[in-house]
């Protein structure tokens, strides 16, 4: 589990202390205010009472939200306690000495309001003090303090009341839990004031997060919808126990005996439901069961109550044990399940908006659908009366509503992680030009010294289409300044190709060689016949750039001589002996218009060039339309480091056309090492399309893992793909890389400890991170590249609730084995905790040796070629040898190694015959030897 200051166990332990004291003070609220009231007023108002709730829910949502604005949640939490308990105390007070009534009408008023106000503070604690991952793992422990309280509180009911004489001096104890509740509050923020300190944005400067904008995220909403829902059904439940125990006991003691062992009995079972299987199915099942479980569940109890209403009658003992045992069913599960979910999906929610939230759902959603459950009831009372089937199939119809929305919280769930761990880009403030003094700054940027201050004036008057750019721009190419008039002029040009063309044929003379670049440049698009004599004179020019500049602009003006006359220069240039006037000749070709006078032959030789530089000018000239023929040699300069970006460029742009060669070169029908075929696979991601994607799937499974690693990157790149085809393809790459990284970690921790085999474990760990790299690549196949990369962003930062929000993702996206990748994801798990989690996925077979020589001998010979790895090879020979002395060159099959590029394992043998470990291996080189 993720580390803490001062560990979870104590956040937990301090939160579960106030949920206790919650409890216990719930407990000793129910008992006598639905005592009193029934006795005096009957299960009838009892509707009321939930539409009492809905105002109070109203009232208490706007002063928290307005007081959670101004103060923290702590500070707000302990100013209620405070007031509640002395609101308890004056309760008793006037209940036990002037035989009020009412009183017990405010409490159950008040009632349904308290456990969500008090739940909105030890949730929201808990979103401060604890990640997703530990609360989904540990908050049912929290909700198992409410249970104990509330159980202690049921069942201490009977004896305080046999200890006290009165119903109502139980408000008495209420008011002291109230009291404990505080002081364990005040110990929680003492523990950790930096954390509870945490105060929304100051209210003046940022707006609060209103209803309208929480409303306005479907993720809210379907929280909301969910808890409504769960309220509903619960206090029809709540409604139909009340009403059938007030029918069936008539006498005051035994109906409050009959609530307190109901207390107690309910919250018994939910204390070892949470403390025993809630944690487990959370953790095993994750947030869909969490979700679903409870209205699963109470709708099958619901079920049999209909069944046995519409057979045996309502008022029956059988329907009675029915609806009490349905109505457990619900608190335990809403304890064990529902509460723990809720909580952990609200840390899907940026920390902005989480309060505010909790604080409007908890607040105001509940008592809203407790007030519309009362209207129901008062309605169905009126109408049919409640000792029916109504009830309870209306009851069925919110479980099933309940059930639709769950799933449909589920799915936003997983989108919402993601999304939290999203950085925002500021977008920058766009400049507007809206009066003569934002023109007059304009205008000084653009008399400025500073290129880029003029740069920056420019594109703010283009930007805004202002009808002067152009007169600024012909001032900036008439006054020629060096760095700016170049520039200004192919602005211009673009702008208004006409007036370009005339500035061009004035400034071309100048001595600014810039200048004149443009200039030819200008010609070479809007000039006309009569401008070739001049633009010719250039063609001679010192400065190769010129020339360039040149010889593109007569490929578009020229007449015929002037034509022949560049193609005869090309031809020269490309057989000069100097790499300079090589590299020319290949930029001429780049930039001049092709066409039946323009001889390319030249371009093979060119792009053989042993100087880089022409090689690239060569490759930047390459038309696929009329150069196909050159693919091949392009191709093979990806194989070259200094050439084989420009390789990739000039592959990219021939689209399909060279796709027919990244896939020959994958497939091994073309010749290359392999960092070649990783380019190979990028040149196809960058090309995109169907056709890459039917070219990189059929190479995902090379058998080089670096060029398949490319291979499944390249085309995660182009995803994410819901094909079924596809997606199974991703579930059987990562199975397998999964099943390969088991076998890694389980000879790491084989060999671990081996002093002979520490190189070779560092190989192996170089070998677990390829692998790790490849299934990150294979999941992101069906899940999508950028949604992997934030996952792979997160784990790698030294922020243990990203890493959280991040494993939670995973938990929520990934199905059946591909979850196991958990294991492999989870910052901090050394290589035995990590093998503990695959093997319950990927069991070692029968016939893997745990013994560290035999191992080491499996990894030297590589007879299955599951390694396929010379490295791993020759580290496994190296610790070897000390074992087996000479004996170490019988693990080398044979003199040459297919995968062996580089010679490694022969090396690594020759270093050993070198030290006398091994005896010198027939067919080794003599320069090894």
């Amino acid at each position: 589990m993720i580390a803490m200051e001062h560990g979870p166990g104590r956040r937990v332990l301090l939160l579960a202390g106030q949920a206790f004291a919650l409890g216990l003070t719930i407990a000793w609220i129910t008992i006598p205010a639905s005592t009193v009231f029934l006795e005096a007023y009957g299960s009838g108002l009892l509707p009321v009472t939930y539409i009492g709730a809905a105002a109070a829910g109203a009232a208490s949502t706007w002063l928290l939200a307005r007081a959670t604005r101004r103060r923290p949640l702590a500070a707000v939490a302990r100013r209620l306690l405070v007031a509640s308990t002395a609101a308890l105390a004056a309760a008793w007070l006037l209940l036990w000495g002037a035989d009020l009534d009412v009183v017990a009408f405010v409490l159950l008023v008040v009632l349904p309001i308290t456990i969500p106000v008090g739940f909105v503070f030890v949730v929201g604690q808990a979103g401060m003090l604890l990640d997703v991952r530990v609360m989904k793992a540990l908050y049912p422990r929290v909700i198992g303090g409410f249970a104990l309280g509330f159980a202690i509180g049921g069942l201490g009911g009977p004896a305080l009341l046999s200890l006290l004489g009165r119903t109502e001096h139980l408000l008495l104890a209420a008011a002291v839990a109230a009291a404990a509740l505080l002081l364990l509050l005040e110990l929680t923020v003492r523990t950790f004031p930096t954390e509870l300190a945490i105060l929304e944005p100051d209210h003046d400067a940022t707006p609060p997060v209103s209803l309208g904008s929480l409303l306005s995220n479907r993720f809210v909403v379907l929280v909301m919808a969910l808890q409504m829902l769960s309220a509903v059904e619960s206090q029809w439940l709540d409604f139909l126990v009340f009403d059938r125990a007030s029918q069936r006991y008539t006498d005051s003691e035994e109906l409050a005996s009959f609530i307190s062992k109901f207390v107690a009995i309910t919250y018994g079972l939910d204390i070892l439901f949470l403390l025993l299987v809630a944690g487990l199915l959370l953790r095993r099942f994750g947030l869909r069961y969490g979700l679903s479980a409870n209205p699963g569940w109470v709708l099958a109890m619901v079920g049999a109550v209909i069944a046995a209403t519409a057979m045996q009658g309502a008022g029956t003992s059988v329907v009675f044990v029915l609806i009490v045992a349905t109505r457990v069913s619900d608190m335990v599960l809403s304890d064990g399940a529902t509460r723990a979910s809720v909580g952990a999906a609200y840390q899907a929610l940026p920390t902005a908006e989480r309060l505010a939230a909790q604080t409007q759902v908890e607040g105001l959603g509940v008592p809203i659908a407790i007030g519309g459950s009362g209207v129901v009831v008062l309605v169905v009372s009126a109408t049919v009366g409640t000792g029916g089937l109504v009830l309870p199939v209306l009851t069925a119809g919110a479980l099933l509503a309940w059930i639709v929305v769950a799933q449909l919280l589920y799915r936003s769930y997983g989108v919402n992680l993601i999304a939290s761990l999203r950085h925002r880009v500021i977008d920058p403030a766009e400049l507007v030009i809206d009066g003569a003094d934002t023109l007059a700054v304009i205008d000084r940027l653009l008399d400025s010294a500073d290129a880029r201050d003029v740069r920056l004036g420019l594109d703010t008057l283009e930007a805004a289409g202002h009808p002067e750019v152009a007169d600024r721009l012909e001032r900036l190419v008439v006054t020629a300044r060096r760095g700016v008039a170049a520039d200004a002029l192919d602005r211009l040009a673009r702008l208004d190709p006409v007036r370009a063309g005339h500035l061009a044929r004035r400034q071309i003379v100048l001595p600014d060689r810039d200048l004149r670049i443009a200039s030819t440049a200008v010609l070479g698009r809007v000039g006309a016949i009569t401008d070739v004599p001049t633009v010719s004179n250039l063609i001679d020019d010192p400065d190769p750039d010129v020339q360039l500049a040149s010889a593109s602009a007569l490929s578009r003006i020229g007449d015929d001589a002037a034509r022949r006359r560049i193609s005869t220069l090309i031809d020269d240039l490309s057989a000069s002996a100097s790499p300079q006037e090589r590299l020319l000749a290949a930029r001429m070709l780049q930039h001049c218009e092709p066409g039946p006078w323009l001889n390319r032959s030249s371009l093979a030789v060119l792009i053989a060039d042993e100087e880089p530089e022409v090689a690239r000018a060569a490759c930047s000239a390459i038309r696929w339309t009329i150069d196909e023929e050159l693919g091949v040699s392009v191709a093979e300069l990806l194989s070259v480091r200094r050439t084989c970006a420009a390789a990739m460029e000039a592959m990219v742009r021939g689209g399909d056309h060279a796709l027919r060669l990244v896939d020959d070169g994958l497939s091994g029908r073309l010749p290359g090492p392999a960092g070649g075929k990783v380019l190979l696979a990028r040149v196809a991601r960058d090309i995109g399309g169907t056709g890459a994607v039917d070219v990189l799937r059929r190479h995902v499974g090379h058998p080089d893992r670096d060029v398949g690693l490319a291979a499944i990157d390249a085309l995660a790149a182009l995803g994410p793909f819901a094909e079924t085809e596809l997606r199974d393809l991703s579930s059987t790459l990562v199975a397998a890389d999964l099943a390969h990284a088991t076998r890694v970690l389980r000879t790491q921790v084989t060999l671990l400890g081996q002093p002979s085999a520490m190189t070779l474990n560092d190989a192996l760990g170089d070998e677990f991170q390829l692998l790790r790299r490849r299934i990150v690549a294979g999941l992101a196949i069906v899940h999508g590249k950028e949604a992997l990369d934030r996952i792979e962003f997160q784990v790698a930062q030294d922020n243990p609730r990203a890493h959280a929000i991040a494993l939670e993702w995973l938990d929520v996206a990934l199905k059946g084995r591909d979850r196991a990748a958990v294991a492999l994801l989870e910052p901090g798990l050394t290589a035995a905790e990590r093998l503990g989690i695959l093997d319950r996925t990927f069991p070692p077979s029968p016939t893997e040796t745990t013994d560290p020589i035999e191992l080491v001998r499996e990894l030297a010979q590589d007879a299955d070629g599951a390694w396929r790895r010379p490295w791993i090879r020759a580290c496994a020979l190296f610790a070897a040898a000390p074992e087996l002395g000479p004996d170490v060159r019988e693990l080398v099959a044979a003199a040459s190694d297919p995968a062996d590029h580089e010679g490694i394992v022969l090396e690594t043998l020759s270093a050993l015959v070198q030290r006398g470990w091994a005896p010198v291996p027939e067919g080794l080189d003599p320069a090894v030897r």
